[in-house]
């Protein structure tokens, strides 16, 4: 920060990553300040705010907060990572969805119209980005949304598990078993054993791995196998030329530094077919 000028904030990609989240791909240090500059420096993106940039220190740093950083990045990442942020940021409890919506309604920044439309994806609940991606290519192939980390519970009302996503009225879970998943041998020997003790209880369980990622398509067709096989009758799911654009191993691996089109506009297809 030597070479920035008096008031200049970490931003952007950058306070992102400060904060804990590190997406993929390679991008350059963000910088934003309320000062006119004529600065040339290799490596740094510079950002000029005609308003009062809200800040917070984070490990001696100061970056932008968690709101203005959510909306910071509406405009520079993909529809699907600006809601896996969002998420993140929930998840971590560093803002609200309540918090970010007000703070949507109330200012009139770069990324807020964009952030506004992009909300109604958002949801509480979700611990890790692999679990907002799957949530998202489930729901964007027009399958029922899934619930968020889901407590499950046993005839008796004995906690039995806590599943990533989950689908109540069919009994079918859903959990992410890579990339932000690390676990210990132990941890995976009781994940096993969990498994097995919702499948006695009737639930059927997809996992998906890492590897699964190189054909993404596969995803929501497991996922509408195990709802076909416990009694859902609605369609087959549909991935579009977007989703695969959206959804391929590349694309999730390198993130490109700008917004994309966004999904489409069917609200009652997200808030009714939630299972």
């Amino acid at each position: 920060m030597l070479i920035a000028p008096a008031g200049a904030v970490v931003s952007h990609h950058t306070a992102l990553a400060l904060w804990g989240l590190q997406l993929p791909g390679c991008h350059p240090i963000h910088l934003s300040t309320n000062q006119r500059l004529r600065l040339r420096v290799p490596g740094i993106a510079w950002h000029r705010r005609k308003h009062q940039i809200g800040c917070r220190e984070v490990a001696g740093v100061v970056v932008t907060g968690p709101e203005r950083t959510i909306v910071d990045l509406a405009t520079k990442l993909p529809w699907h990572w600006y809601v896996v942020v969002a998420e993140w940021f929930i998840g971590q409890g560093l803002t609200t969805l309540e918090r970010l919506d007000e703070y949507l309604r109330d200012h009139h920044l770069d990324g807020v119209q964009r952030g506004r439309r992009l909300m109604r994806w958002v949801r509480e609940r979700v611990e890790s980005p692999l679990e907002s991606l799957v949530r998202l290519m489930i729901l964007t192939a027009r399958l029922p949304e899934p619930s968020c980390n889901v407590e499950v519970f046993d005839a008796e009302g004995r906690f039995v598990a806590r599943v990533d996503l989950a689908y109540r009225a069919w009994r079918v879970a859903i959990e992410y078993d890579g990339r932000w998943h690390e676990r210990s041998d132990a941890q995976r020997r009781r994940d096993r054993d969990r498994r097995e003790h919702l499948e006695r209880l009737g639930w059927t369980m997809v996992v998906i791995y890492d590897r699964d990622l190189d054909q993404p398509q596969t995803i929501p067709l497991r996922v509408f196998e195990a709802l076909r096989d416990q009694g859902y009758l609605g369609p087959a799911p549909v991935m579009s030329t977007m989703w695969f654009r959206w959804f391929s191993r590349a694309r999730l691996w390198s993130i490109p530094c700008h917004s994309e089109p966004l999904p489409w506009h069917e609200s009652d297809h997200i808030s009714r077919r939630r299972g």
